[in-house]
């Protein structure tokens, strides 16, 4: 939710000429005074792939692949991984053979994860540097074969072959979440077809065009513009509604806010604080859209005010999102986002330039760069972000994701490692699990159990820490260690936990039942 700025309280006015300055202060910097000290590391150079002809490659997606989501891809690039249950069952029941993993498989399906594979820009790129193919077809299992009729045989969807540093072309549709409910927020391709080919020059080319650092220019009002007189009468009457505005903004009654401050500028159209105070109600109960009219009305009274730019344009961000996201289930129409989201960007660029502290447009503004793609923009508004609300935590976050989306590990680390001396133990844990899913990602199991056991000193007594680092040592062999971690899992009380239990707890018999040859 919008943390809202304070609202100034204001005092009557006398009478005067036709046209006055105006006396009627902005709201309150929303800025951190006496901010610590920040130690981050320099934006490296980001380098795009190469765009290429009729297809896209997996770095192009990795790096800005937003706004292909929903459509169906031509996407060439190396097989780096191919998910292999038999192993990876294998490698978490030491002493069992591969014949009692496979007799496992055909009894309880369920204990694989969906077929998939992982393709990379070179050879032996990463997994964090790779895009997963979901949705992969696989051979039919024994017991389906044995129900199987002819005419279910010969629909059974071709499965493709594949082998480590295969180079393939794969048709699907890019997506964040596949049929089968796997999410990935940086995309994954929901498979439809596969055909092997030889890799051209250009499909070995290195990244080469590096990203802009110049932010856009956008034409900024400083000045105070004056204000067409009115009687004291009507000024005390729509000050007195905005004081009472201002404080049920304060104690967070919102409905009272919004009547008073309608009632304020019904008395006076040109209260600009009172516009605000509208728009603030609004947000603050996330009406996006009904923040717009009034947000809008506050930069068009006075476009030198930075508050009100910043606000506008994050609700401009927030409807054009809401709305695009609306539109999934709808009948196609013409997408006003892109001309929304791009006025934002606007908003927040003037807010940003008027007042260089709002930490808070930083990392708005920051957010519209990374959907644009913008990498390196987008990095310099987190840095700025951080340095001027130190103990943010999502700015942290979003900036160590952007860097390892990149490739930039050193750099995410050092994010991270500068965020846990900033936050609080329990906001320092999210980046600590943040960095743990990405080495889990990247089969770096070793590294993922040191960051859950970073949130497990910080917030003792973490359920879902150690069920995450127990699941993992339970995939590693390490039996003593999944229990003790499991063990805590299943004796929690925590309501939100309870999927997480009942896994807990059938590892836990696992453990303790291990397949007999």
């Amino acid at each position: 939710m919008i943390a809202l700025a304070g609202l100034c309280t204001v005092t009557p006015a006398a009478a005067g000429k036709r046209q006055m300055p105006d006396e009627l202060h902005g709201p309150i910097l929303e800025v951190v005074t006496h901010a610590a000290k920040v130690e981050l590391p320099a934006v490296p150079v980001f380098a795009l792939a190469a765009r290429q002809n009729g297809y896209h490659t997996p770095l192009e997606l990795r790096q800005r692949g937003r706004p292909w989501l929903g459509l169906e891809l031509l996407v060439k690039g190396f097989v780096t991984s191919i998910y292999d249950c038999v192993a990876d069952l294998s490698a978490r029941q030491p002493g069992s053979s591969r014949n009692d993993v496979i007799r496992l498989i055909e009894h309880d399906p369920t204990v694989c994860e969906q077929p998939k594979f992982y393709l990379g820009q070179v050879p032996q790129a990463p997994r964090s540097l790779s895009i997963t193919v979901v949705d992969v077809p696989r051979p039919p299992r024994e017991v389906e074969r044995l129900k199987m009729k002819p005419t279910d045989a010969m629909s059974w969807p071709e499965v493709p072959t594949l082998t480590l540093r295969d180079y393939v072309a794969v048709t699907g549709q890019w997506a964040i979440v596949s049929r089968h409910g796997e999410r990935d927020s940086n995309g994954l391709l929901i498979y439809r077809k596969l055909a092997h080919e030889a890799p051209s020059p250009a499909a070995l080319a290195a990244p080469s065009t590096a990203l802009t650092t110049v932010e856009p220019a956008v034409s900024v009002v400083t000045a105070r513009p004056l204000r067409t007189l009115i009687s004291n009468e009507h000024w005390n009457a729509s000050v007195d509604h905005l004081n009472t505005c201002t404080h049920a903004l304060t104690a967070q009654d919102y409905a009272l806010a919004i009547r008073e401050c309608e009632a304020a500028i019904h008395v006076w159209g040109d209260n600009h604080l009172a516009w605000y105070g509208l728009a603030s109600a609004h947000l603050a109960q996330q009406e996006w859209t009904a923040a717009l009219a009034p947000a809008r009305r506050a930069v068009e009274l006075r476009p030198d005010i930075a508050m009100y730019q910043m606000y506008y344009g994050i609700a401009l961000t927030r409807s054009a999102r809401m709305e695009r996201a609306a539109s999934v289930f709808r009948l196609p129409t013409i997408d006003a986002a892109p001309l929304q989201l791009a006025a934002a960007s606007d908003a927040l660029r003037r807010a940003v330039t008027i007042a260089p502290g709002l930490w808070r447009a930083h990392y708005y503004l920051a957010g519209l760069e990374i959907d644009a793609g913008e990498a390196a923009l987008a990095a310099r508004q987190l840095q700025q972000a951080i340095v001027g609300n130190p103990r943010y935590a999502p700015s942290y976050v979003a900036l160590a994701e952007l860097y390892l989306r990149w490739g930039f590990r050193d750099r995410a680390l050092a994010v991270v490692e500068a965020g846990t001396r900033r936050l609080t133990p329990r906001d320092a844990s999210t980046l600590w699990f943040e960095l743990a899913t990405i080495y889990e990602a990247d089969r770096r199991r070793d590294e993922a159990v040191q960051a859950y056991s970073r949130v497990v000193a910080m917030v003792p007594g973490d359920g879902r820490a150690h069920y995450l680092r127990g699941r993992l040592y339970a995939g590693m062999g390490k039996n003593d260690e999944a229990k003790a971690d499991l063990q805590i899992v299943v004796n929690t009380r925590d309501p939100e936990l309870q999927v997480e239990q009942q896994i807990a707890r059938q590892l836990l018999w696992k453990i303790a039942n291990p397949i007999v040859h």
